[in-house]
């Protein structure tokens, strides 16, 4: 009898220990970690979400921090709520931007997509 629990323990234990995943129950609202080199999972409206960071930089975790590399976000691609209404340059297409739109890079065309002065101009 002794012997059962011992692993029945053991297991309950292992359970404990996984990684989180998109999907999973988290908190605080927005608490954010790295998944993976090239993705993170953000904290929003209590449930894990994946972003992707395709830019060169990554997901990378450090000093009480998170960055997530945007950069290279694509139309389709989940964007964290701390980026909602935020716009990029399409890197794949110079005549689109990308706009974070409920959760989602969304593409909006236009002539030309630039950054000046460190604002993203989309040239109808």
């Amino acid at each position: 009898m002794l012997k059962r629990f011992a692993v029945l323990a053991i297991l309950a234990l292992s359970a404990c220990a996984t990684e989180p995943e998109a999907g999973d129950d988290c908190s605080p609202e927005g608490n954010a970690t790295c998944d993976s080199t090239s993705s993170a999972l953000f904290c929003e409206g209590g449930t894990l979400r994946a972003i992707p960071c395709r830019g060169s930089g990554g997901c990378v975790e450090g000093d009480d921090r998170l960055t997530c590399d945007t950069s290279r976000a694509q139309a389709g691609d989940a964007c964290a709520s701390v980026n909602a209404n935020l716009f990029q340059c399409d890197v794949s297409n110079p005549d689109r931007a990308l706009r974070c739109t409920s959760g989602v890079w969304t593409a909006q065309d236009c002539n030309d997509c630039a950054v000046q002065s460190g604002q993203v101009v989309c040239f109808q």
